[in-house]
């Protein structure tokens, strides 16, 4: 694919270069030298057609990178994407949360979703708390908490799960069930499954 052709049918072949990775069947070195190529031609081609043409294109490219665990690559796709949206911070926060070796770039990650003005998700809550039961690290495991209820994202189901994880990985199923025994969510009969399981 050449940067060369016109704005027109560069996008429509950048989204069908995005689809077609995204279904491949071939290895994953093979799909990822792929979308190195592809975030490449995205850095250097302008595609004026549209006020964020390169946002949706990148997302996917992120999403790729994060599928096969190339973390280092989508954190440089998202530092050199000109408008990245929540979706955008959130795929790679996920990615940053799944394991210690990456968990301690989540919290920088986070500061700069805030910083961009952007406003932070249950998903990134989620991605954060996982972060902080990786590293086993209860202060910013109360602070993300604390944002999160002070934001209202207490009411969603995906937060509290995210929080019983990582209370479990700190204190045990013992003390989860008699914690959560007291509260709210545990009224439930998804959450109150959630915490038999545990």
């Amino acid at each position: 694919m050449s940067s060369r052709l016109g704005s027109y049918t560069l996008e429509p072949a950048l989204a069908a270069a995005a689809e077609a990775l995204f279904r491949s069947g071939s290895p994953p070195r093979a799909v990822l030298r792929r979308a190195r190529a592809l975030h490449a031609l995205l850095v250097v081609s302008s595609l004026p057609s549209a006020p964020r043409p390169a946002t949706f294109h990148a997302n996917q490219l992120l999403a790729l990178y994060c599928r096969h665990s190339a973390v280092p690559d989508a954190l440089a796709l998202l530092r050199s994407t000109p408008c990245p949206t929540v979706v955008s911070y959130n795929t790679v926060l996920s990615a940053l949360s799944r394991t210690p070796r990456h968990a301690p770039n989540a919290f920088g990650l986070f500061r700069g979703l805030y910083a961009s003005g952007l406003r932070p998700t249950a998903p990134s809550f989620c991605a954060v708390l996982r972060a902080a039961g990786a590293l086993r690290d209860g202060r910013a495991g109360a602070a993300a908490h604390a944002q999160a209820a002070a934001l209202g994202f207490l009411a969603s189901d995906i937060v509290p799960t995210a929080l019983l994880q990582i209370e479990h990985a700190f204190f045990g199923a013992e003390w989860v069930r008699a914690l959560w025994g007291l509260t709210p969510w545990a009224c439930t009969p998804w959450m109150g499954g959630e915490i038999r399981g545990a």
